[in-house]
């Protein structure tokens, strides 16, 4: 049986925290898809200032 494992994420500059969905790593660009109010939203990990937790 495999356990999921759930992250969620602090938007510093939004000062929001939200349900990670998925995270995307790129060369040069890292983003996560994180649920806000049931709506799927992309968060730039740097220029959001990301905390995952």
């Amino acid at each position: 049986m495999a356990t999921m494992i759930k992250f969620r994420a602090w938007n510093g500059y939004r000062k929001t925290m939200a349900n990670v969905s998925a995270i995307q790593n790129q060369q040069e660009h890292s983003s996560v898809n994180v649920i806000v109010d049931g709506k799927n939203e992309t968060w730039d990990i740097e220029n959001d200032h990301l905390i995952l937790s």
